[in-house]
């Protein structure tokens, strides 16, 4: 092996090395902010006056609704590029068969069970 050769890859080991001195740094901050969220949550939880049962099924609902909505959200988004290229398009029926699936989507939204910490947001999305 030449000494260029050497050269390239002790340098390529040091980069290697450094990615996963920064990736190990990144773990350890989401590790930290979890138990950090974890913990601000079940003080919350004790100062409200909930069981940690309360917590547990009320932070599932709020995983559920969350999912649902980002769903919803998707669903939304390919309805409204579809109405905006039937406005394009002047199609009438397929306008109103958008606006319709939007109208739905609206109904089953505003039904969808959410804990009291996300009623802001269901509350701005909905309105």
């Amino acid at each position: 092996m030449t000494r260029d050769n050497l050269l390239f890859i002790l340098a390529v080991i040091i980069v290697i090395s450094i990615i996963i001195c920064i990736v190990k740094k990144v773990a350890k901050l989401i590790i930290f902010a979890l138990v950090a969220f974890f913990i601000f949550t079940l003080v919350k939880g004790f100062i409200a006056g909930k069981s940690p049962m309360d917590m547990v099924n009320g932070t599932k609902v709020n995983a559920a609704y969350t999912k649902q909505l980002y769903n919803y959200t998707d669903k939304v988004k390919v309805s409204v590029q579809n109405s905006l290229n039937a406005i394009d398009n002047k199609s009438l029926p397929k306008l109103k068969e958008e606006n319709k699936k939007l109208h739905e989507y609206l109904d089953q939204v505003i039904k969808l069970p959410h804990g009291d910490e996300l009623k802001a947001i269901h509350d701005k999305y909905c309105n």
